[in-house]
């Protein structure tokens, strides 16, 4: 099995990922989403969209919001 660890490239910390929260218990991991490409083979492109899960731990407000904010990203997603 392959592992394959994402995160941005302007990071000043290339081993951690600002949008994900991992050392928080209780606390939502993935705080916007977000879509990493991958080019798999010459023709092959692999899109992953992270998105933050519903029942978000700050309330339906943020729920709400992160909705907004997924289909924001989805809609100018380029294919």
């Amino acid at each position: 099995m392959k592992t394959i660890t994402i995160v941005s490239k302007d990071d000043e910390n290339k081993n951690e990922d600002k949008n994900d929260v991992i050392n928080s218990v209780g606390i939502s991991a993935t705080q916007k989403c977000g879509v990493y490409v991958f080019h798999a083979d010459e023709n092959k492109v692999i899109r992953l969209i992270d998105t933050p899960g519903i029942g978000d731990t700050k309330g339906i407000e943020y729920d709400k919001k992160n909705f907004e904010n997924t289909l924001k990203v989805l809609t100018n997603m380029t294919i």
